[in-house]
């Protein structure tokens, strides 16, 4: 079983710099934080606690949730005409990519769920 937690651990950090990896991709695609530090400031951590993965964190600055959404310098979010459009970068990758993740870990708690109710 501590094998298979390594593996799943294993899968989970690969499933993280995979996705790490598409989003910075999007951004230059998308040419955003260019002329800023955004791209140096995007950053990710995989949390553990009692030896299991507890969250997955993917850091970035203030200004990249903005473009994500088009606000900021005066363009609220409930402006009809606003002049900055969305520039949905993260929110796209991570719809795409939760499935696999998702998928991994129904495995290994299924895994680890009849390990533990198997008489031995």
């Amino acid at each position: 079983m501590a094998e298979n937690s390594a593996s799943f651990k294993d899968q989970v950090k690969q499933w993280t710099k995979e996705t790490y990896l598409k989003a910075k991709a999007r951004t230059a695609l998308l040419r955003i934080g260019v002329t800023g530090h955004a791209d140096d400031m995007f950053r990710t951590s995989v949390r553990q606690r009692y030896g299991e993965i507890d969250s997955i964190s993917f850091k970035m600055v203030r200004y990249m949730v903005f473009v994500h959404k088009g606000v900021g310098k005066g363009n609220k979010i409930s402006d009809p005409g606003r002049k900055k459009k969305p520039k949905e970068w993260f929110n796209p990758i991570i719809d795409e990519r939760l499935p696999q993740l998702a998928d991994m870990v129904a495995a290994e708690k299924a895994d680890s769920t009849v390990n533990v109710i198997q008489i031995k």
